[in-house]
């Protein structure tokens, strides 16, 4: 098995996920970090790094906008004098009490993330817990 395959996936994901430096990615595995600049470039990586943050930092800003996309719908509803679905009532109720929360989980992963602290897997694992998804 060559270095490539038994190596790449994983100095992927150190750098993707976990923030660390080819430096110390190279010291770990045992890998030149000439060789992981190639695979960096050859796969990506950078680009792969960017929209992972990207995604995690609009997570937050997503939710918002249909939190107030729904207000407003119930709002034209009520002037309308059309009755308000329950379930929709109580999905906006839980999402208003949860965006402080992941706001201030997300807030604080970035910092983490900086320090390459949190894996993209926790990230994913807490924001389920916080919106309470199984």
């Amino acid at each position: 098995m060559s270095k490539k395959q038994a190596y790449y996936a994983i100095a992927e994901k150190m750098f993707i996920e976990e923030h660390k430096p080819l430096s110390g990615i190279a010291q770990l595995l045992g890998i030149t970090e000439k060789t992981l600049r190639d695979w960096k470039n050859e796969g990506n990586w950078e680009e792969k790094k960017v929209q992972l943050i990207r995604c995690q930092q609009s997570c937050h800003s997503e939710l918002y906008k249909l939190v107030e996309k729904l207000t407003i719908k119930m709002s034209e509803d009520l002037a309308a004098g059309e009755k308000l679905d329950g379930s929709t009532l109580y999905f906006l109720k839980g999402m208003i009490d949860k965006l402080p929360k992941l706001k201030a989980y997300e807030d604080s992963v970035t910092v983490k993330q900086q320090e390459s602290k949190v894996s993209a897997e926790d990230l994913v694992s807490k924001v389920n817990d916080i919106l309470g998804v199984r």
